[in-house]
């Protein structure tokens, strides 16, 4: 579960992760997106095509957007 600093604080949580397009995301309700790796933290650098492919992505029906919902297992 990532944390994603803000100024005087973070926002945390366990939000949806899919993986679409070859990238791994979480959906943060407040933040939108953001890029996850291979362990579960947020990466720290996200480019165009990650944003590209998170656009495809949220143009599914809801439906066939919960096809590329993962089951990760946070420590």
């Amino acid at each position: 579960m990532p944390c994603i600093r803000i100024k005087n604080g973070f926002i945390c949580g366990n939000y949806p992760v899919y993986e679409y397009g070859g990238f791994r995301f979480e959906m943060h309700p407040h933040c939108g997106p953001v890029k996850l790796r291979q362990d579960g933290t947020a990466a720290k650098k996200t480019g165009k095509k990650f944003y590209e492919a998170v656009a495809t992505w949220a143009q599914l029906y809801h439906g066939d957007r919960e096809l590329y919902r993962t089951v990760t297992i946070r420590q």
